[in-house]
């Protein structure tokens, strides 16, 4: 959906949007000053640190650091993606959204209508499952008997689908006025029905139904149980992929769990819907469910909107064996730390739970191994490691997982460990494949530079340094022009400091006045909206001119300084390799570079803003 929307209808919505209203659906606020206070939403603090301007119509967290505007703070809220936020708020407000392209527009009302025909039909279809668990005495007795609380079966909405029935469908045409058709092909997208030889029939029969709603606590698909296990017969079924439903893509309870999750920082992902809700039945409210899949990439990009760590705890078992493996390849590529559980004392969370308590799985939940040990382990575990093939074949093993990190530095310190623990050298360890990671690769190969690329550990001293340079181009315009006379926008070390840096400039060539509101119409960048309002939020002392030269003469003195190490760098990794054809244009560039650096050296800060020293 990303880009489906014209500019000018997104700034049409911003503009009837009041972001102290809207914080304050989802958080209590406070007046103070010309701004508005409370406790973060998005950590656990006991003093108000979360800050709303409504002149600048952003938030600021000086907490946990998080910061954005209006829409920034839903997709946050609500776990959603940007268009999915501006559709929202669209509705909430009735402000009509125009599309890019207007010829696809007949289509595009048609899958919104879809949309919410399939909602219609999977609302209706959980209360319907609602009234039959509550005439069905020998399907709630079970239910009960599987230690779950009457306030548990009506707040998860639990249900019944009868056996052999064609009840919901009837239930459904009743609810619709009779619109059989139209309600039967909507039933059969949403995967309710079937079609057999004597028509359409209930796709659930027989089974203690679980609702799984999506992060705005819609039920978009089920989840159903057989009462009695029979042979042939599946246990768990779930819907089948849908238009709103995709098993990969969701996680059962992660509505529920999702406020718990950003205040802990933590998620916890056990494999089935039913130990999902005894967590939260005893008070573990940070727990979510795979649907009979493996955590999948999708699963691991969703949780990452909620949590800094994720504990997995699947059977110990062969599948939960291959399981285990697969979600930890997923979170290594995804450079989202993972904690795997693989206690035999939690066989079943629905039986753990009501027997030993939340203290006690709590404990099991500490006993946690970082995944990337846990693999490392597993691959030299029960090997015989005084036979040469045994050891090889556990080095491959465990260098596979170590290889996917995007991390270098946490590459390079799990290679020692393997290295340590298989007795050989680092430099024997089979090697990952090259990584087109730095933006001048990507851009000499004419690609995109990455939009979601993280600054490494060292280059954050200058990293803040652009920060402070580009809370100075918001300011003025003159400031602005200084900073990009010494500092193009094209050399500022991240896609988003670039991104931000281009449009400050070009907006500065088009207005007298520059507004926070008038960029974030024109970035694109999903982090863009957070580093405004940190911009605009600065605590820092009142800009001045003398602040300016002096610091932007001090980020020119270190660029040159880094660029020159770097060439020297080069040119000696050019001369060992034996390859002087390329020695000479790198020596003129850095005669070039050092002669300027000395000049440099000899002007004084003040001159920097003249560009005399640019």
């Amino acid at each position: 959906m990303a880009g489906i929307y014209t500019d000018a209808s997104i700034q049409r919505l911003r503009d009837a949007l009041d972001i102290v209203r809207v914080v304050e659906s989802y958080v209590p606020l406070k007046r103070a000053g010309s701004r508005y206070k409370a406790l973060c939403p998005f950590h656990a603090e006991k003093t108000p640190s979360f800050t709303v301007h409504p002149e600048m119509q952003l938030y600021k967290c000086f907490g946990c650091g998080e910061g954005g505007d209006v829409f920034k703070f839903v997709m946050k809220m609500d776990g959603l993606s940007f268009p999915e936020a501006v559709e929202l708020l669209a509705e909430r407000t009735g402000i009509a959204l125009d599309r890019v392209q207007p010829r696809d527009k007949e289509q595009a009302r048609g899958r919104s209508m879809e949309k919410k025909q399939l909602y219609w039909v999977c609302s209706k279809a959980t209360a319907f499952f609602e009234e039959q668990l509550a005439r069905a005495s020998h399907a709630r007795r079970y239910v009960v008997d599987r230690g779950f609380t009457d306030e548990t079966i009506s707040a998860w909405r639990l249900g019944w689908a009868p056996p052999r029935s064609t009840g919901l469908l009837e239930y459904l045409v009743r609810a619709a006025g009779g619109k059989r058709e139209a309600v039967s092909a909507a039933a059969d997208k949403a995967g309710l029905v079937r079609k057999g030889s004597s028509g359409l029939y209930d796709f659930f029969q027989g089974r203690i139904m679980f609702p799984i709603l999506d992060t705005q606590h819609r039920p978009i698909a089920f989840g159903g149980r057989v009462l009695k296990e029979e042979p042939g017969v599946g246990k768990y079924m779930n819907s089948p992929e849908t238009p709103l439903f995709s098993k990969s893509r969701v996680l059962f309870a992660l509505d529920a769990a999702a406020r718990e999750i950003r205040l802990t920082k933590t998620a916890v992902v056990v494999e089935g819907y039913t130990d999902a809700i005894m967590c939260h039945q005893h008070g573990l409210r940070n727990v979510v469910a795979t649907l009979g899949t493996a955590l999948t990439a999708e699963h691991v990009r969703l949780l990452r909107r909620y949590a800094d760590t994720v504990i997995a705890r699947f059977d110990a078992d062969e599948a939960g064996d291959r399981a285990t493996d697969r979600a930890i390849r997923a979170f290594v590529e995804q450079d989202l730390p993972l904690r795997v559980v693989r206690s035999t004392q939690i066989k079943d969370a629905c039986e753990f739970l009501p027997r030993q308590g939340a203290d006690a799985f709590r404990a099991e939940l500490d006993k946690a191994e970082d995944a990337f040990s846990y693999h490392i382990r597993r691959s030299f575990e029960g090997r015989e490691l005084g036979n040469v093939d045994e050891r090889t074949r556990a080095v491959r093993q465990a260098m596979e997982v170590v290889n996917l990190s995007p991390d270098p530095l946490k590459q390079d310190m799990l290679r020692q460990t393997v290295a340590s623990t298989a007795g050989v050298s680092v430099q024997s360890l089979p090697q990952p494949t090259p990584r087109r990671s730095t933006r001048g690769a990507r851009e000499r190969k004419g690609e995109p530079a990455a939009k979601n690329e993280g600054p490494p550990a060292e280059l954050e001293p200058r990293l803040r340094a652009e920060r402070w340079l580009l809370g100075y181009m918001l300011r003025r315009r003159d400031w602005c022009d200084a900073i990009c006379r010494v500092k193009p926008p094209e050399e500022f070390g991240t896609e988003l400091h670039r991104e931000v840096a281009e449009e400050i400039h070009d907006a500065w060539g088009e207005l007298d006045r520059l507004t926070t509101d008038v960029l974030l119409t024109r970035l694109q960048h999903p982090e863009a909206g957070s580093l405004l309002s940190e911009l605009a939020f600065d605590r820092g002392p009142e800009p001045t001119e003398e602040a300016l030269a002096e610091g932007l003469y001090w980020v020119r003195l270190r660029d040159l300084e880094e660029e020159i190490g770097s060439l020297e760098r080069e040119i000696r990794e050019a001369k060992h390799a034996e390859a002087p054809e390329g020695v000479d244009a790198l020596m003129v560039r850095l005669i070039e570079l050092k002669r300027e650096l000395e000049e440099l050296r000899q002007e004084k800060p003040s001159d920097i803003l003249d560009g005399s020293a640019a």
